[in-house]
């Protein structure tokens, strides 16, 4: 009989079944409480065994440690909420992912605190290595803070995810260090090491960005439609090629004529130090857009450098300016501001209508203080309205803007009331439109959906 209990045990897992001691339901209303480092540690041995846990919802009750939650590229698909407490982690891994989190596909993680460090290992080639998760795909990060140091190797490294597919990474903050600990340590970025396809907004990055290739404040590299909003670094940023003081590196978007920008309403006081292609918001790009943008941190390097964008080719820079004696290694241009002038520019752009709770402000002594996102970390995000769901299509209005997600290629158009186009394109992945308050109707391949703004 001993022998058949141990059996059932061992065969749980697989089945599906949790043998664990939780308290709740798992339900939306009553999810299971986390309430001790065994109980996180429980998750961790449900997950890696096979228990995604889709649809089902986790609550933190206190201050714990964790093992890897996701090893192995095992999948978390529920909801797990911090509630504020600190998750400590001591973790290197020899697998392709790393973070609290290792792998999460359709999954929401919010309001967690990560602390301690992440080390990885010189001969492992790693697709995700992040505080919070190391890959996240379809997925929502919110309202999460790191000051974990992440010790890396490779490439998808950032404090807050390492490589974000088709994700959302909102109101988040990353204190701790991203260091390269390699020669060959590409796109790294102190919130996301690669945004492929996804939005990140409202995030603040304070901690140092070290890498190689692909270097930014916020991400390392953009890819496939994606977004960066409303977001501010102060960190330093160093790397050799494509470094930026929010993104290091932008891929060609092909919905450039369908979006607002690549990078929107976002400010740099990091000092951004590279060899080629270096600049103040950006590092390279190629067909994006850069729109209403700040820069006041040093930036230096030997070619393509700029205080905004140190490669620009054919993308669009508007409404963009930094600070004049900012600038190392390459002659000032129109986009160069004193720092009254500068002052009085941003101002006009750092408002609650987009998504900022202050502006910078000039100092006596020239200084400028970094602004603050309207949701911080401590506060309850803004939810999506009018969310509809069709085969991985997503459409929604959130702080003010209208927000569109496919799975594939597939033409978009955004109407008014009044019938006007005011939108149009093929859109891959995740895009934000800014358009004014007012009902729409957005047409998704043969979809069609109704949002109020």
């Amino acid at each position: 009989m001993k022998k058949f209990f141990t059996l059932v045990a061992a065969l749980l897992p697989l089945m599906g079944v949790t043998a664990q001691n939780w308290e709740g339901a798992g339900t939306a209303a009553d999810p299971y409480r986390i309430a001790s480092t065994d109980d996180m540690q429980a998750l961790a041995e449900e997950v890696n065994s096979g228990n995604s846990y889709a649809g089902t919802y986790f609550s933190l009750e206190g201050d714990v440690s964790s093992s890897m939650i996701g090893a192995d590229g095992a999948s978390f698909m529920g909801t797990f909420d911090g509630n504020n407490h600190t998750v400590t982690l001591d973790l290197t891994s020899g697998g392709e992912y790393i973070g609290l989190f290792g792998y999460v596909e359709n999954a929401t993680i919010r309001e967690v605190k990560v602390a301690g460090q992440l080390t990885g290992h010189d001969d492992i080639g790693y697709n995700g290595f992040g505080g919070v998760v190391g890959y996240a795909k379809n997925s929502l990060i919110e309202n999460c803070e790191n000051s974990a140091t992440l010790s890396c190797y490779y490439k998808y490294n950032g404090g807050i995810c390492g490589y974000s597919e088709n994700s959302t990474i909102q109101y988040c903050t990353n204190s701790g260090a991203v260091m390269a600990k390699s020669d060959n340590q590409d796109r790294s970025g102190g919130i996301c090491g690669t945004n492929d396809g996804g939005t990140i907004i409202g995030c603040t990055n304070t901690g140092s960005v070290s890498g190689d290739d692909g270097v930014g404040g916020i991400a390392g590299r953009h890819e496939n439609g994606a977004t960066t909003r409303s977001c501010v670094n102060s960190g330093a940023v160093k790397g050799d090629l494509f470094v930026g003081g929010i993104v290091g590196e932008l891929y060609e978007n092909p919905s450039l004529r369908a979006a607002t920008a690549d990078i929107v309403y976002c400010y740099n006081s990091g000092a951004v130090t590279g060899n080629e292609s270096v600049g103040g918001i950006a590092g390279d790009l190629e067909n994006n857009a850069i729109t209403a943008s700040y820069n006041v941190g040093q930036v230096t390097g030997t070619t393509s450098v700029g205080g905004i964008a140190g490669n620009p080719n054919t993308s669009v820079i508007t409404d963009c300016a930094y600070l004049t004696g900012t600038l190392h290694g390459a002659e000032e241009d129109a986009n160069a501001q004193d720092a009254a002038a500068l002052a009085k520019e941003m101002a006009t752009v750092f408002t609650s209508e987009n998504g900022w709770a202050s502006a910078p402000e000039l100092a006596l002594n020239g200084t400028f203080s970094d602004p603050t996102v309207a949701v911080s970390s401590s506060e309850e995000p803004e939810k999506p309205t009018a969310i509809e769901v069709v085969e991985g299509v997503k459409v929604y209005a959130m702080n003010g803007s209208l927000y569109v997600q496919t799975p594939q290629p597939m033409k978009v158009m955004v109407v008014s009331l009044t019938g006007s186009i005011v939108k149009e394109g093929t859109l891959a992945g995740t895009q934000s439109y800014s358009l004014s308050r007012g009902i729409y109707i957005v047409k998704v391949g043969e979809q069609c959906f109704k949002v109020r703004i």
